[in-house]
């Protein structure tokens, strides 16, 4: 059994009201701009590899105002270093090679619509996602209302990021499991019982 696990985080197109909206419009999708992850030791949390890519996204092309502001990704930076879903998750998934895959949310339902837009159904069990909402939960954190990036700060740990950067909020993600498990917490990452209830 590896050593290692991955969190990962995304960042997907966007548009002012689409969140209330469910991205409800027929020309809405959420689809991937930026996948980011770190491999870590899931014993002492250690920072073993990294991966961040931009993505281009393909039906709607040009990205909002709105999401520019909320990423901070422009549409100049996209098209000069992004590269096509596809090419992105197969790079992504020689980084995940076998480990487990963890998400603060539901990252892995994103990856899902992604998959089904470009219409690579058989790409649907590749990767295994966890969600560690139900872990954060359970140390008290309101998911609803405490985002990825949020959670370092929320521990009280010190860390200058820009949220919602997806590598800014693993870097968020991993400083807080590393601050709980400094305080003694148990972590996630090979307690059946928390996979079955999260799976």
């Amino acid at each position: 059994m590896s050593n290692t696990v991955v969190i990962v985080d995304t960042e997907f197109t966007s548009w002012e009201g689409a969140l209330e909206n469910n991205w409800g419009e027929d020309w809405q999708h959420r689809e991937i701009i930026q996948i980011s992850a770190m491999k870590i030791d899931k014993n002492t949390l250690e920072v073993k590899d990294t991966f961040d890519r931009l993505v281009l996204p393909e039906i709607n092309p040009l990205l909002s105002d709105f999401i520019v502001d909320f990423t901070g990704i422009t549409n100049e930076k996209v098209q000069l270093e992004g590269i096509p879903f596809e090419e992105a998750f197969e790079k992504f998934t020689n980084f995940v090679d076998n480990d487990m895959v963890w998400c603060y949310g539901w990252d892995g339902e994103v990856f899902e619509e992604n998959i089904h837009l470009i219409g690579r159904c058989e790409w649907h069990e590749t990767l295994k996602f966890q969600t560690l909402h139900p872990y954060f939960k359970a140390q008290g954190v309101d998911t609803s209302k405490i985002n990825s990036g949020k959670l370092a700060n929320y521990f009280g740990v010190d860390i200058e990021i820009h949220e919602h950067n997806a590598m800014d909020d693993v870097t968020s993600i991993v400083a807080a499991l590393y601050h709980l498990k400094e305080k003694g917490q148990s972590m996630p990452f090979d307690q059946d019982e928390y996979l079955k209830k999260a799976g």
